[in-house]
């Protein structure tokens, strides 16, 4: 059981937390309600579904434990809640299949919600709407079947109730229900049927462009055709595609070196800066002394290289090499906001902030004839760089 302390903390990160998503909402709320849903409203959604949907979710929780306990002609003792979690106290024991049906009426309201939701999401077409009853769907089953069974075990919560009043009989009922419940889960937030729906719903430019692409391909089965799919993807961050198609693209060439900074980006984006490093340093290695053209490719890679040396923030010696490098990168690819942005950010997360901000102000004011190493990187760049000049420095554009 949790006990009033848990739950009264609970409350007091839930408030403010709800006020400062409901203002981000509002203030926002041009750019989240548009035609398509990018990374920046998906990470807005997940919080307005943590801090608006569940808390919600949690009381209707706590009372189908409470139905089921009047339904079985007990009484309710104390109810405890705590905006994630609570406690349903009867006045009364009941015999092993009512204990069982009691402890799973909790978790199969919120399973039942979860279907409620992902309906909503089907008949919707504002794409923010879809993405925000989607993800309530996927955090009710999440939370439901997996998260909570791992926490009761600990707390003698509603899943080590269910299961330690099973006998040879139930058990494998109750096992059966529960695998079958986190298959479907899993069905729906993995499947390609499901996420090509999704994506046909909340951004149908995104599924043309992919049909174009592999149109080409199968005209020209092209190293320069499967890196065009490849950046598709991982601007997506359909990162499993884009490492499918990226080893394809260096199965017919082995030397394209934009694919190869494509999965260094993956690795950033996933954290894994010292696989990063790698493809970083394969690519330099063999652009060094090379034309006017790899020199830029040259210039990307060393930029992501800083990134990856920045993103571990272990020593000064790592600050001054990024540093350098960067420098390098803007002397190579004059013109180019990649190696400035990240000069500013490197800057940011090592604590120079007014010589950060001088680069974002500049950065800013020149955004419109910029060029990028991965044009479909500065669809978001202007909002990202209006955040940072907010004083509100973010590590990854």
């Amino acid at each position: 059981m949790f006990s009033d302390l848990e739950l009264n903390f609970q409350f007091y990160i839930w408030l403010p937390m709800l006020f400062f998503v409901l203002k981000e909402t509002w203030e926002q709320r041009s750019r989240l309600f548009d035609d398509s849903v990018s990374r920046f409203d998906r990470s807005m959604l997940v919080r307005m579904n943590l801090f608006c949907i569940q808390p919600i979710m949690t009381a209707f929780h706590e009372c189908g434990h409470a139905a089921a306990i009047i339904y079985f002609g007990g009484g309710i003792q104390e109810v405890r809640y705590g905006v994630w979690s609570g406690a349903v106290v009867p006045d009364r024991g009941f015999n092993d299949i009512q204990q069982i049906i009691i402890s799973a009426s909790g978790p199969g309201i919120e399973c039942f919600f979860g279907f409620v939701f992902l309906f909503l999401a089907y008949i919707e077409k504002s794409p923010a709407v879809i993405t925000f009853w989607t993800y309530a769907a996927l955090f009710n089953f999440g939370f439901s079947l997996v998260l909570l069974p791992l926490f009761d075990f600990d707390k003698e919560g509603d899943f080590f109730k269910i299961y330690k009043h099973t006998d040879s009989q139930t058990f494998p009922i109750v096992v059966s229900v529960h695998l079958g419940l986190i298959a479907i889960a899993l069905f729906i937030a993995k499947s390609k049927f499901t996420t090509r729906w999704y994506k046909k719903k909340t951004n149908p430019e995104w599924v043309e462009k992919e049909s174009e692409l592999k149109d080409a391909i199968s005209k020209d089965a092209s190293a320069a055709n499967y890196y065009e799919l490849a950046l598709f993807y991982a601007t997506a961050n359909e990162y499993s595609l884009a490492r499918q198609t990226i080893k394809k693209c260096l199965e017919i060439d082995k030397n394209y070196h934009q694919a190869r900074l494509v999965l260094a980006e993956i690795e950033l984006e996933k954290d894994f800066p010292t696989k990063a490093l790698e493809h970083c340093n394969y690519v330099i290695d063999s652009t060094s002394n090379s034309n006017q053209n790899d020199q830029l490719v040259y210039a990307h890679a060393l930029t992501l290289k800083a990134e990856a040396f920045a993103d571990r923030f272990q020593s000064k010696d790592d600050e001054s090499e990024a540093i350098d490098l960067l420098n390098k990168a803007i002397e190579l690819a004059p013109g180019y906001g990649d190696p400035l942005l990240r000069k500013a950010l490197t800057l940011s997360g090592y604590g120079r902030t007014e010589q950060s901000m001088e680069i974002l102000n500049e950065l800013i004011v020149h955004s419109n004839s910029l060029k990028w190493f991965n044009p479909s990187k500065a669809h978001d760049i202007l909002p990202e760089l209006n955040s940072l000049s907010s004083g509100k420095p973010h590590s990854k554009p």
